[in-house]
């Protein structure tokens, strides 16, 4: 790769993945904690493709949109004195609500429903879900793994980008040896990321959890494969637009 830094190679990549604040995310490596039995609420947390491999959390509700949290905002929701105000509303509901705080740019109001169910409202903008008994409950057992989960993202975060532009020269290797030298659309690139999967190990797809890279490269190829094609397109080119481009 020549001098070129890291993230610069990184950032052409996803040079073309853009996404608005309602846009659903791509997740990569990620992890979901079913919050309730209908599984109606879902917490998830992992690496956002569209979002440069930002670490996102996603409370999801029954219509699909809930809210999604930042780091700062899912570490308060888990510390034990949040834990402690959503327990005491919930053993001694008050009608006017309970505690309200906020982190980052989300509010958190204990509530009262209409039916006298005690409950916690997670708010940010006009998005907005609220957890029931059982989600609370389900929730707060649950912290514990969420927060080692959140260690894991953080402490390989950075890698993240080393993984893709090593992964990206894998797919350069692979497309030359095939006689693929001018890659300008992504059906063009399937072929070589069928033979790159193909050449997988087998401890990386049947334990992935063994390999991290191996698993966030599967995420990549099985997928996203229609936006990993169009970033190894991105990657491909150079600065004045050239596909194919070497290394200076």
């Amino acid at each position: 790769m020549g001098m070129r830094s890291l993230d610069a190679d990184c950032l052409r990549a996803m040079r073309r993945l853009v996404a608005g604040p309602k846009d659903p995310n791509r997740w990569v490596f990620e992890k979901t904690w079913d919050l309730n039995p209908s599984r109606s609420k879902r917490l998830t947390l992992g690496f956002d493709l569209l979002r440069k491999l930002d670490i996102c959390t996603v409370i999801e509700s029954p219509s699909g949109l809930g809210v999604k949290l930042s780091v700062l905002e899912l570490q308060h929701l888990l510390t034990p004195s949040m834990r402690t105000d959503v327990f005491e509303h919930l053993d001694r509901p008050q009608a006017e609500g309970g505690v309200s705080s906020r982190a980052g740019n989300m509010e958190f109001q204990c509530v009262t429903l209409r039916n006298g169910e005690p409950g916690l409202r997670l708010a940010k903008g006009e998005s907005f879900v609220i957890l029931g008994e059982v989600s609370c409950t389900a929730l707060y057992y649950a912290a514990p793994a969420i927060l080692q989960r959140l260690d894991l993202l953080d402490s390989v975060g950075e890698l993240g980008a080393e993984w893709l532009v090593r992964s990206m020269e894998v797919m350069r290797a692979q497309a030359r040896s095939m006689g693929q030298q001018a890659l300008s659309r992504e059906k063009e690139v399937y072929p070589v990321m069928t033979a790159l999967s193909g050449k997988l190990g087998s401890v990386k797809l049947m334990a992935p959890t063994l390999d991290i890279e191996g698993e966030f490269i599967s995420d990549m190829l099985f997928r996203h494969k229609e936006l990993f094609a169009r970033m190894f397109i991105d990657y491909m080119r150079s600065d004045d637009g050239d596909v194919n481009a070497e290394s200076a």
